[in-house]
């Protein structure tokens, strides 16, 4: 019940500062790792061919177009990050930093988003990461765009995000351990590599690759916190001695977060192949299969969207059909719309006085406007209730005023308060205001939205070189395509604004019906989803040649040195298709069936261009009434936001 006393706790706490990143797993809690070692059939996954008794000096020629990672344990020597071909990391001009598969396995890493916390100069956007990364607007952060994004963003050297690359192709899909030989960081400028790239730096990813030498399999399984899982097979068959190998790799991973809603299912297959018809001709292909199903946690808050400003200006109660509001409460901000009897004094067309700065024409975005607009009266309950209103209805049946007889909305709670602050330096600056106190609601364990904002990516990549060398080896060609396909999806319910908890101030329904929801906190919004194909083509011809000086006496040719020439040309292609549209929508015949249905902006009827009143509302309704934040009981969404199919919407 409410009553007039204003809450004594519905401030912030000072002692809840704990960090609200939604960590996969501090470390794990039982990491289990199981390398089947066996001999013919069962060999160690890393191994390296054994010595010749009958070819004791016997030396193993490297390709200079290819870098192994099979034995090198932590240290790298060698790298292709700064001139296209096999180089010794100390010739190179260049900052790079080369991490191991052996390192990042006892780093207990598997992806960028975990990796580049432990590397130098860089930073990773998402759950585990470093930086926010979140894009900037008029009064408020945008923190979906990277909650979503399926590459984690990063930032090398405080400068810029800095380019993926898959075996020095630009790629739109981040990498993964269970394919993974070695990640190479190179800082700075590097268009020698593949042309025009970010002035930070490329992140590039060597896949693994089969191997002559011989047979084997690696099993992994890993257990962590939360009961995140984690299976990948690894394995390398010779099909024809020195002439033919192929590799495969399959992994699994369920990864679970603190918040009990959040997760991240990712499925690859992955397949590589070597083929040596001649000893100095070698072609090599790859191809990878993926597909990735989450509910990615939430490292925010929920933001205010009035269950902390409706107690601050005293509570106000509105009739929507009349426009009088009456204040329960005692206010403890600025409340310039309403007199000192508690009644409503204007609004910005009767008197130019300032409307109650925490109200809002239609809750959800069209609450009693011409959109259907499906109700969850609890978190856990099926949709029961449905409102609409049709055209003609609305157009000649509002109540006059400010709000035109719509169902009241609190306003987001950076216009609330750039009102409260205007005329102050830096007013209009004001940012959402966000729920810091977890006994309001358990940001840590729970979102908000429950696990209604589903993420999607499949994706296929294929890789082909055919490699030639000269006889002697101090010169060769490499011939490389590559060809990507990305598909990725966001669909959520509700959109970005609305992440956060607001308030049912209205005293009635639209019929003139008590309203049962009066002063339960509630979620409002309308939805959005959005769907994005990348295709990428890339091709590529790598050439060097190796000029060595052998005239002279000794001294000359020591001061001449030994030099290496190379040649590359890329072409690369990209194409990208993006779709976005609301989530929730009415069939076409909730406003083409209605002969009479007008566009209430220009009188005429609509058309399917014109045909925003089919996209439906969604309000769910959270806790109880009460007389303060705290005793709402604020609960998350328990039950998948759905539509009922068809359905009676009743029209006031």
């Amino acid at each position: 019940m409410l009553t007039p006393n204003p809450p004594s706790n519905m401030y912030p706490k000072n002692t809840n500062c704990r960090n609200i990143v939604p960590t996969r797993r501090s470390r794990p809690l039982l990491a289990t790792l199981l390398t089947l070692a066996l001999t013919g059939n069962f060999l160690f996954g890393q191994t390296t061919p054994s010595d010749d008794p009958e070819n004791p000096d016997e030396v193993i020629e490297l390709s200079p177009f290819v870098i192994s990672g099979d034995t090198e344990g932590y240290v790298a020597t060698s790298s292709m990050a700064g001139t296209r071909v096999n180089t010794h990391l100390d010739e190179i001009p260049a900052s790079i930093s080369v991490v191991t598969k052996d390192m990042m396995r006892d780093l207990g890493v598997q992806n960028s988003g975990e990796l580049l916390n432990y590397t130098v100069s860089t930073e990773v956007s998402g759950s585990s990461g470093n930086f926010s990364g979140v894009s900037t607007a008029p009064g408020s952060l945008q923190h979906d765009s990277v909650n979503r994004s399926f590459l984690p963003g990063s930032r090398v050297r405080g400068l810029a995000n800095a380019d993926n690359t898959r075996d020095f192709f630009l790629t739109d899909v981040p990498w993964d351990g269970f394919n993974t030989e070695r990640v190479e960081i190179n800082r700075g400028p590097n268009a020698m590599l593949f042309g025009t790239g970010s002035p930070a730096g490329i992140i590039n990813q060597t896949t693994s690759k089969a191997h002559l030498g011989s047979n084997t399999t690696e099993v992994l399984m890993e257990v962590s916190n939360f009961g995140s899982t984690r299976a990948q097979l690894d394995n390398n068959t010779v099909l024809i001695d020195d002439k033919l190998a192929v590799r495969t790799a399959v992994k699994y991973s369920d990864d679970r977060f603190q918040q009990e809603e959040a997760y991240v299912r990712d499925k690859r297959a992955f397949m590589a192949g070597i083929y040596r018809p001649f000893e100095l001709t070698t072609v090599r292909a790859n191809f990878e299969i993926g597909r990735q199903n989450s509910v990615k946690p939430e490292w925010r808050p929920p933001f205010d969207n009035g269950i902390m400003s409706w107690f601050e200006v005293g509570m106000p109660a509105v009739n929507p059909l009349t426009n009088e509001v009456t204040l329960l409460g005692t206010p403890t901000a600025r409340v310039s719309a309403v007199n000192e009897d508690g009644t409503y004094r204007g609004s910005w067309t009767a008197s130019g006085a300032e409307p109650l700065p925490i109200l809002t024409g239609n809750m959800g975005g069209g609450w009693g406007s011409d959109n259907p607009t499906i109700v969850f009266d609890h978190p856990d309950a099926v949709g029961t209730n449905m409102y609409g209103l049709d055209g003609v209805y609305a157009l000649t049946n509002r109540a006059p005023g400010y709000w035109g007889g719509s169902m009241v909305g609190m306003v987001l709670s950076r216009q609330y308060q750039q009102v409260q602050h205007n005329g102050l330096v830096g007013g209009s600056a004001y940012n959402e205001r966000q729920i810091s106190d977890p006994d309001i609601f358990d940001f840590y364990n729970h979102m908000l939205d429950g696990s209604n904002k589903t993420e999607g990516a499949k994706w296929h990549i294929s890789t082909i070189t055919v490699e030639q060398l000269l006889p002697n080896r101090q010169g060769g060609i490499e011939f490389a395509y590559n060809n990507q396909y990305l598909r990725t999806s966001f669909n959520n319910p509700f959109n970005w604004a609305t992440y956060g908890i607001s308030i049912d101030p209205n005293v009635v329904l639209l019929d003139g019906s008590p309203n049962p929801n009066f002063g339960r906190p509630v979620i409002a919004s309308d939805s959005w989803s959005t769907e994005t194909e990348n295709t990428r083509e890339n091709s590529r011809l790598t050439g060097f040649y190796t000029l060595e000086t052998k005239v002279g006496p000794d001294w000359l040719q020591r001061l001449l040195g030994t030099h290496t020439v190379t040649a590359s040309y890329n072409n690369s292609s990209a194409y990208t298709v993006t779709r976005g549209g609301r989530a929730l929508v009415a069939g076409p015949e909730w406003i083409y069936e209605n002969p009479q249905a007008m566009d209430h902006s220009n009188g005429a009827p609509y058309t399917i261009a014109n045909n925003a009143p089919r996209g439906i509302q969604t309000v769910v309704y959270l806790g109880q009434s009460a007389d303060n934040p705290v005793d709402m009981n604020v609960q998350p969404i328990s039950v998948n936001v759905q539509l009922p199919g068809t359905d009676s919407l009743p029209v006031y």
